[in-house]
């Protein structure tokens, strides 16, 4: 008789009490609040407007089986999405934070990173729903790197001048959004966002060569 003998390796867990979203990082980008509406207007006059809301992930407790673990103590991720939802009901904007706490310490040294994605409207085949473009993520937490000869990655640049005369400064370029293939998105397809470090969304444009701005304060 062939007798089988092991051992099991005693789990040894491990937890921490984890925040909710909390990295400061965050607003200085996007700092429009939940229940209050953005206005923008393009060179025609005409205004898109946006109404904002904000839900962030709340307080948890995150644990680990350190054995077999590279890590020794739980990491603590959290995220709060932005959504700009079009006045007319055509698209909506998401802006996507993404917090990642190693240690405890100050959130405001806790990695950081954000996407945008653009929420269209689909007919295809007569069914109501939604399709998706979007921005590769960008780290607010290692500000400014720019990616040499990545057409996709956003650009961070010191000052820019929009189309309305406006100028403004420290600023993160979105370059690109993957494309749908539907022909009836073209008039809300997105070419390009504008961030404004404190001020948050700028100035986007359409694929079709339209430039929406912000109407200032």
């Amino acid at each position: 008789m062939l007798l089988l003998s092991g051992c099991f390796l005693q789990q040894d867990i491990k937890s921490r009490e984890c925040p909710g979203f909390n990295q400061p990082l965050a607003k200085q980008w996007q700092p429009i609040e939940s229940g209050n509406s953005l206005v923008l207007t393009n060179t025609n006059g005409d205004s898109a407007v946006y109404l904002v809301s904000v839900t962030s992930s709340e307080p948890y407790v995150a644990a680990i089986d350190v054995n077999g673990s590279a890590l020794d103590t739980p990491v603590c991720t959290m995220t709060s999405t932005h959504v700009f939802s079009a006045e007319d009901g055509s698209h909506d904007f998401f802006w996507h934070f993404f917090q990642r706490d190693d240690d405890g310490g100050n959130p405001a040294n806790d990695f950081l990173t954000m996407a945008i994605e653009v929420s269209l409207p689909s007919s295809e085949s007569g069914v109501a729903g939604r399709v998706f473009s979007s921005t590769m993520g960008v780290s607010l937490s290692a500000l400014p790197t720019n990616s040499e000869g990545d057409e996709l990655a956003p650009v961070f640049l010191s000052e820019q001048l929009l189309e309305n005369g406006q100028s403004y400064t420290d600023i993160i370029k979105f370059p690109s959004f993957s494309v749908p293939p539907e022909p009836e998105f073209e008039q809300y397809l997105i070419s390009e966002i504008l961030l404004s470090r404190t001020v948050g969304l700028i100035q986007f444009s359409r694929n079709d060569g339209t430039v929406y701005t912000v109407v200032p304060e």
